[in-house]
């Protein structure tokens, strides 16, 4: 039984058939790759029905990924103080232990502890944002687990923002 049917649009008028590993039934398979074009419309084309290869399937390591995350559409929210507010969200498939996340505005650095985010989890982190930052405006970037201290999937996450002055 194929599991994908991949369409040629070349000029080739008769049909191929590609079996990958020891699972195809070469009858089906002709049947299957004859009539395949026709029940999807595609008359005249050509097409390479692929079977599944008996192979194991494979693992996929469960990560976290902590990711700065949009608030309103950018990364500069301020709270009823002024302050800005950055939200980081465990993206990944796995707990994120805690860590540090970086707050740079070139001349003012700030390191906020994070703490240990399950999968989807976010937490909301505040820093001030330092004088004279708006010129006229104020830049930043942001890197949650700025020590790499958590073993994700995504280790380059660093993102910049902008506060309009």
């Amino acid at each position: 039984m194929p599991t994908k049917i991949f369409r040629n649009f070349a000029a080739v008028s008769t049909l191929s058939l590609v079996a990958l590993g020891a699972c195809a039934d070469a009858g089906a398979a002709a049947d299957d790759a004859a009539s395949a074009p026709e029940a999807a419309g595609d008359v005249g084309t050509t097409g390479c029905t692929i079977y599944e290869p008996c192979l194991p399937p494979i693992e996929v390591p469960q990560k976290p990924n902590l990711v700065a995350v949009m608030m309103d559409g950018a990364y500069c929210t301020r709270n009823a103080s002024g302050a800005l507010v950055v939200r980081v969200r465990n993206a990944g498939t796995a707990a994120a232990g805690a860590s540090h996340t970086l707050v740079d505005f070139g001349n003012v650095r700030y390191h906020r502890n994070t703490p240990s985010l399950a999968p989807g989890a976010s937490v909301d982190l505040t820093v001030t944002i330092p004088s004279g930052c708006f010129g006229p405006d104020c830049h930043f970037a942001i890197e949650p687990d700025e020590y790499d201290v958590v073993d994700e999937s995504q280790e380059s996450n660093v993102v910049g923002g902008t506060c309009l002055g």
